[in-house]
């Protein structure tokens, strides 16, 4: 294994600065109050408002004039956007994701995809690594498991400690801080305890124990860690345990919401409910663990939890899928309305799934069967189902084709991407690539699975993407690619 220096001496990485700070807002017409940590600027007119760099996250922003403002830098997430007009606004460095309703006007060649802004060179403007990179290995052991979230990175090494970097806005690095790191920091690791498996949502993490407890770190506003609270907490903090059960096998991390499997194949969720994610006939927020109504007869044995979905995989290889439905990923046939509790994914003639995949920023879902074969379905603004075709969404599971017809043996399905490793060690991606997410040397979108370029020598054994991409070798090295506004990849080559 490849052995680097775990301090980045030498290397010159070109960062985006974001300012947390609000700045002053010069309107036209201000009609606008403070809430608490939130903003209400619904019915303002900013026409041709100096807003750079403004702190707006949550904000109400309803009917908002943005007519030739210059938003460049500002921060947007979890704003609500309903009738908002930013016609000819500069958008450039805008932070966004979690963003709802849908604005009257847009910046020419910007959309709003899955609660982000997304502009004609992607999200925002930022560094990028168009090739697998390794990252500046902890000298604490190989890692056994890796995770992407919005701007971090997470792992877990062989004696099942956390190591994370990147974005620690809110302290998901998890070491009781909030500053950013561009090479791995220790977890803080609560005493006595060893992680089995991590998972990394928008702004928070969650790790199973080897007991099969639960432990969450980060961003907390609608109870994401599941401890009973709504405050953001920069070490782990144990998730409160439903009554009557003891363990957990498995937990999936949405991008703000968390679920976990019980013993008996039921499931959990909590955090943020307002697509139904919770899957329990409401669209209620909990900081602790609500029971899923479970389908009659039905166990599962699996989860994956998306920006606003979950799905989950049976015992007999079928799957199920609640909340946000807008691009068909419920898998049904239907992109009309959430579905408040688990329905059954129409499943292709004489096939059984036996993995299945989505990711804290995407709306589309994968699953692979025991032949090694990719079914894919949900938002295909991208390509990111990976059949060839550009229509929009894609509502129920469609085979993907490797090429040379390789066996499929990992798969991942990322923000607008995915990608799959085969059972020759040859790794493939496909999807969104503005960021050079794919890992192929390019920026340019692709609707059907390219090869990544891979380094010299090496072979994956897992993988996880979102905005950037990371994955992990035989032996435990890490490399990642793509999306590096925050340090996220990690990266030192020395």
């Amino acid at each position: 294994m490849k052995t680097t220096n775990y301090l980045c001496l030498g290397l010159v990485l070109l960062m985006i600065a974001l300012s947390l700070q609000p700045t002053k807002i010069y309107a036209a017409r201000a009609n606008c109050t403070a809430r608490g940590a939130e903003i209400d600027l619904s019915g303002c007119n900013l026409t041709n408002a100096n807003v750079r760099n403004a702190n707006l996250r949550n904000a109400n922003l309803t009917n908002v004039n943005f007519t030739n403002a210059n938003l460049t830098g500002a921060t947007l997430t979890g704003a609500t956007l309903t009738g908002a007009n930013l016609t000819g606004a500069n958008l450039t460095g805008v932070t966004s994701g979690g963003i709802t309703g849908t604005p009257a006007a847009l910046p020419t060649g910007w959309k709003l995809m899955n609660g982000y802004l997304v502009g004609p060179t992607g999200k925002l403007s930022n560094t990028i690594n168009q090739s697998a990179k390794v990252i500046a290995q902890p000298q604490a052991g190989s890692f056994t498991a890796i995770t992407t979230g919005e701007k971090m990175t997470c792992a877990l090494n062989s004696a099942g400690k956390a190591y994370c970097w990147g974005s620690n806005q809110f302290g998901g690095l998890g070491n009781g801080t909030t500053t950013n790191s561009n090479t791995p920091v220790a977890v803080t690791m609560p005493t006595g305890v060893t992680f089995a498996s991590i998972g990394g949502g928008q702004y928070h993490n969650c790790a199973l124990t080897t007991t099969g407890t639960v432990y969450c770190w980060g961003f907390n506003q609608f109870g994401e860690l599941g401890n009973g609270t709504n405050t953001n907490s920069s070490i782990p903090v144990a998730v409160t345990m439903p009554a009557g059960i003891t363990t957990f096998t498995a937990i999936a991390v949405g991008s703000n919401h968390t679920c976990a499997l019980t013993t008996k194949g039921t499931a959990y969720c909590w955090g943020l409910n307002n697509q139904a994610e919770f899957g329990n006939n409401t669209t209620t927020d909990s900081s602790i663990p609500m029971a899923v109504t479970m389908p009659t007869g039905v166990t599962f044995k699996a989860l994956a939890a998306g920006a606003s979905h979950v799905c989950a995989l049976s015992t007999t290889g079928a799957a199920y899928c609640w909340g946000r439905n807008f691009a068909g990923d419920g898998g049904n046939g239907t992109n009309v309305t959430p579905s408040l509790t688990p329905l059954a994914v129409t499943m292709p003639a004489g096939v059984t799934f036996t993995s299945i995949d989505t990711s804290s920023s995407a709306s589309h879902t994968c699953a692979l069967t025991s032949t090694g074969t990719v079914y894919c379905w949900g938002y295909n603004g991208y390509g990111q189902i990976g059949n060839g075709s550009t229509a929009f969404s894609v509502l129920v599971p469609t085979a993907v084709t490797i090429p040379g017809g390789a066996t499929v043996t990992v798969i991942d399905a990322g923000g607008f991407n995915t990608c799959a490793i085969t059972s020759t060690g040859a790794t493939y991606c496909w999807g969104f690539n503005q960021q050079s997410q794919i890992g192929n040397g390019t920026t340019t979108v692709s609707y059907v699975p390219v090869a990544v370029t891979m380094p010299t020598g090496v072979t994956f054994t897992a993988i996880d993407t979102s905005a950037h991409s990371c994955a992990l070798t035989s032996t435990g090295t890490a490399y990642c690619w793509g999306w590096n506004a925050a340090g996220q990849l990690g990266v030192c080559d020395l």
